[in-house]
């Protein structure tokens, strides 16, 4: 018999190694048989910690691991005890049972209650007279294959009228460990007509149906577009420029139609609420500047405002292009740049547009931004880069109505869905540059309607007009495995292991590699290291020698300038190799076996459709550099024409197409 605070401790230190790896925590440290192996060797230790513990041993709910991984974990258990299982239902209780080979039992755990079960209501919309909800139902984890329906319904009361079939979305949702996927969440969409939910004591349900048994389903909201708060009914939201407002009642949605009585009700109840969170200078503080917004409100009720960014730190981005573009015109928008108060670039952007700078995580920002109709994204996480994300997240949720419009940071040409869908930040609009990057975004798994994705370019190609200073750029992307990246809008602190590192190895070897640095002299060309914003805080750990320039991508380094200037680059996986791509210059990558990409490319094949060729060791990539140097840096012919294909256009009016877009958007959904 094992003590069971043993037993927790040592099921604890072994749940952290999975927590700190779910989804995009994952930092690549595991994988194939080494993965396999570890999974193995866990599961042989489950076998000697009670199932209860694995189960429901609580812990803080963010230290937790996901249910399906619980259960996936109890279920391997079992089987390396030769054991079966099993689900059975009584009153809603889901139980698993271990079945001996004989079929008798060896004993059960609860694993859910369907009583209990919610639907995780991700995002709410207004469109076009319809109400539509995006979310994911949390049962799933455990009822696992077994069948189910999970619909919506018009309620009276407990009494259904009308039943709603709601959509089975493959919109991402894997849920994943170490990489891996080990289940899936079940995600729905229901769209229904406003006015059927105004008539009186009607109200809006959700329904799982197992076993021809309906439980109704309690209603969580996660995100910041999901409007509503789950521990508070007197959390409202305002909708169709405010005509109706979506409240909540017990497990069901309440929609109206608003009166300024009604409005002023709800919203005082409201404050009550948000008056008394357990951090009292906080609510203090936010409940003040939500009384702000309203008394903002009518001076700002009829002006458009759209705000835009890059990294907090750093401008020079699609956001900064996009800012500066919509200052040209003159059509009564009025155009906002968030940035943080320290960058560098701040102080220029201050200069030239001393109104129309925002100091991220200032209250003036966030004031700005609820009142704001179209927010130019440039990075997921929007509401986080808007400074309201966090602990804040819950005062303002129901008030922040932008329409967010993705305009990228880069192409999306890898598979990153996790975090690039339609529901992650409520993108409306998805700004592309590629036919082949449309067709990977268009793949169900990001959610987007055909009408979403729209072929504009990047706002930054409109500067990218070649200036060539005879300059060699080397430039690799960052890797999980090597730096731990922190907040938005943060600078990453500096990695002590850095240098006992295969990409240190690697690239510290590349920039000081005397026949590399010998033909670039001999042919006037400079050497340019230029490392990731991820990377830059390990700059002092290179080698440095008297002729390679080392450049850390943060600070006031000017990415136009240095793209347009160089006439060869060398890279592995970076975005930026598009750039280059666009004004047709050569690239050759370097792709060493030790160095794997973090993310995984859907839509472009190296082989066939890569701008340069490809180098997988240190002696081929310094061959094929000193060749193209000796060639005087020209382009094949087969890697432009595959640039021509590649890219939609070549005009340098990517603002002009984007800008368009966006106010034809607008004024569509407003007429």
């Amino acid at each position: 018999s094992i003590p069971a605070f043993l037993q927790r401790a040592v099921y604890y230190l072994m749940g952290t190694k999975f927590k700190c790896n779910l989804s995009g925590l994952d930092k690549a440290m595991l994988s194939g048989p080494e993965l396999k192996n570890f999974f193995e060797l866990c599961c042989r230790m489950l076998a000697f910690i009670d199932n209860d513990i694995i189960f429901n041993y609580y812990i803080h709910p963010w230290k937790q691991l996901p249910r399906a991984l619980r259960v996936l974990l109890l279920k391997e258990k079992a089987g390396l005890s030769g054991l079966s299982t099993v689900l059975r239902e009584e009153n809603g209780r889901i139980r698993y049972l271990f079945l001996n080979a004989d079929g008798s039992q060896d004993s059960g755990i609860d694993i859910g209650d369907l009583n209990q079960s919610a639907l995780d209501v991700r995002v709410i919309n207004y469109r076009k007279g319809f109400l539509e909800i995006d979310g994911f139902f949390d049962g799933a984890a455990f009822l696992e294959d077994e069948p189910f329906e999970v619909y919506g319904a018009l309620t009276q009361g407990s009494k259904i009228i009308q039943k709603l079939p709601a959509k089975r979305t493959e919109v991402y949702d894997l849920l994943r460990c170490f990489g891996v996927t080990y289940a899936r969440k079940y995600g729905i969409h229901l769209e229904i007509p406003v006015e059927s939910l105004c008539e009186t004591g009607k109200d809006l349900s959700f329904f799982v149906n197992y076993k021809e048994k309906p439980f109704r389903l309690g209603l969580g909201f996660t995100t910041i577009n999901s409007r509503l708060l789950w521990y508070s009914q007197k959390s409202y939201w305002l909708f169709a420029d405010g005509r109706y407002m979506l409240t909540r009642k017990d497990r069901s949605f309440c929609v109206r139609k608003n009166s300024p009585g009604r409005l002023l009700k709800q919203e005082a109840m409201f404050l009550a609420v948000l008056a008394l969170q357990k951090n009292r200078k906080e609510a203090f503080t936010c409940v003040t500047k939500r009384l702000l917004y309203w008394l903002m409100r009518p001076f700002f009720r009829k002006k458009r405002i759209w705000v835009t960014f890059d990294k907090l730190y750093k401008a020079g981005d699609n956001g900064e292009y996009m800012f500066r573009y919509c200052q040209t015109q003159n059509d009564g928008i009025d155009c906002y740049y968030v940035i943080n108060k320290d960058a560098g670039d701040c102080r220029k952007l201050e200069k030239e547009y001393p109104r129309r700078i925002l100091y991220a995580g200032s209250w003036k920002s966030r004031l700005i931004c609820l009142q704001a109709e179209v927010i130019l994204a440039t990075h997921a996480g929007t509401a986080t880069y808007l400074g309201l994300g966090g602990s804040i997240q819950k005062y303002f949720k129901n008030l922040f109505q932008a329409d967010n419009i993705c305009i990228q940071h880069g192409l999306s040409m890898q598979d990153i869905a996790s975090f690039q869908n339609r529901l992650y930040a409520n993108t409306k609009l998805y700004c592309c540059a590629s036919p082949y990057e449309f067709r990977n975004i268009s793949r169900p798994v990001y959610g987007y309607r055909p009408e979403m994705l729209k072929m504009t370019g990047l706002a930054r190609y409109d500067g990218l007009k070649s200036r060539e200073q005879r300059q060699i750029l080397i430039t690799p992307t960052w890797r999980k495995n090597v730096v731990q990246v922190k907040g938005v809008g943060m600078h990453n602190d500096h990695s002590s292991v850095f240098r006992e590192t295969a990409y240190f190895r690697i690239y510290n070897s590349l920039i000081n590699d005397p026949q590399l640095i010998g033909c670039a002299k001999e042919y006037g060309y400079r050497i340019v290291f230029l490392l990731h914003p991820a990377m830059s805080a390990q700059i002092d750990d290179y080698d440095r020698n008297d002729y390679v320039e080392l450049v850390q991508a943060t600070g006031d380094m000017n990415y136009e300038q240095i793209l347009t200037e160089s006439s060869l680059m060398v890279t592995d996986y970076s975005g930026v190799q598009y750039d280059f791509a666009y004004q047709r210059k050569p690239i050759v990558y370097y792709h060493p076996d030790e160095l794997p990409p973090h993310y995984h490319d859907s839509g472009l094949d190296y082989e066939t459709m890569g701008f340069g060729p490809i180098c997988t060791n240190h002696e081929q990539l310094i061959s094929c550099l000193c060749s193209c140097i000796r060639g005087g840096c020209r382009t094949e012919e087969q890697y432009v024409k595959r640039a021509d294909d590649f890219f939609a256009f070549r005009d340098f009016d990517s603002c002009k197409r984007i800008y368009q877009e966006v106010l034809k958007f607008e004024n569509d959904l407003h007429s």
